[in-house]
């Protein structure tokens, strides 16, 4: 009976404990569950807060590199607009068009042609690197004094920058053309020289070596962040200029297309002076991606690309106003995104 007195007293004890332990986890749960409740839409606010900081500061990176990409736009537009103003004043020097109104006997004294000999000498010395000559043709095409020894009395009635500037009586600024004679690519400036009497007596044509546009394509470098660099297209897609290497290796991708070209439109670009007699087509790695991009869309902005070395490339186009030409801007996605990443780290930091 003892026995069994004892045991009843202590089952009631055991049971007093079990409820208390059940109660305290009962309490733990409910904690925790509204500790849940609590956070999860705090948690969900600051992934929501994360991800729209980062798409805004990833905006902001992108109109960063549109502006770089527009900032070189317009120094190339610069240059070339500067220089149609220039030609355009040298045209209208008296000199010039007296000595394209005086007959062939006249002509031929030597004083005559000493003079605008000097006279376009002197314009050679405003970029003596780059300019590589100064010519002027009479009304038919014919060059009647050139800086460039040899060039004289040819006939070049069915150059671009001839006709053009005979047609339309403005400046004019050609496509890059290459010479048949030495394969060098050339920019031409030219300019009519009017008469008094408003009627058209010649053109003034200035000769630039090709390379002044990789030296203006050099000086943007860098300027959307390290490793940014532009690139310089024309509406076929050839490379004119590429920044992100050194001279010497950006001279086996210049004048390089993009993608490939067909037999018949090699042809015609070399009937056109676009690219030399000797070119022969060569496969370009990495660019394949650039030129689907650039033929997708003629809205097409920003977008991302695979680089050459298996990482990401973020790009930005822009499009120059003097010619039908592209800049493309372009530099590693772990440069372009790294402000970015710091940023949000900072955010999840406090």
């Amino acid at each position: 009976k003892n026995h069994s007195a004892l045991l009843s007293d202590k089952e009631p004890k055991a049971e007093l404990t079990d409820q208390g332990e059940s109660r305290h986890s009962l309490r733990t749960k409910l904690l925790i569950s509204f500790l849940l409740v609590s956070l999860m839409p705090l948690a969900l606010l600051a992934y929501l807060d994360v991800k729209a900081s980062r798409k805004a500061l990833a905006g902001q990176a992108f109109q960063a590199l549109s502006a770089a990409a527009s900032q070189s736009s317009v120094r190339l537009d610069a240059f070339i607009d500067s220089n149609l103003e220039t030609i355009d004043a040298e045209s209208k020097l008296p000199a010039l068009r007296q000595y394209l109104s005086l007959s062939k006997d006249q002509r031929s004294d030597a004083a005559n042609t000493t003079q605008i000999l000097n006279i376009l000498n002197s314009f050679v010395t405003k970029n003596p690197v780059f300019i590589c000559s100064y010519a002027l043709l009479n009304a038919k095409g014919a060059s009647l004094v050139d800086t460039e020894a040899g060039m004289v009395v040819r006939d070049l009635s069915e150059r671009s920058y001839f006709r053009e500037a005979m047609l339309t009586g403005l400046p004019w600024v050609s496509a890059v053309e290459f010479s048949n004679e030495n394969a060098s690519a050339y920019l031409y400036f030219s300019a009519p020289v009017t008469h008094q009497n408003g009627r058209t007596v010649g053109v003034l044509r200035a000769k630039y070596s090709a390379a002044v546009l990789q030296q203006i394509l050099m000086k943007d470098t860098g300027l959307a962040g390290d490793l940014s660099f532009p690139i310089l297209l024309d509406e076929r897609d050839l490379i004119l200029g590429y920044a992100g290497l050194p001279h010497a290796a950006a001279e086996d991708l210049r004048f390089s297309p993009l993608s490939t070209l067909s037999a018949g439109e090699i042809a015609a670009l070399k009937d056109k002076r676009r690219l030399p007699l000797s070119w022969k087509e060569r496969e370009l790695t990495g660019f394949g991606q650039l030129a689907e991009a650039l033929s997708s869309s003629e809205s097409l902005l920003t977008f991302t690309l695979d680089a050459p070395d298996g990482g990401t490339m973020a790009a930005s186009v822009a499009r120059m106003s003097a010619n039908p030409w592209r800049i493309v801007f372009v530099v590693p996605q772990k440069v372009f995104l790294a402000p970015v990443r710091s940023q949000i780290k900072k955010m999840l930091v406090f």
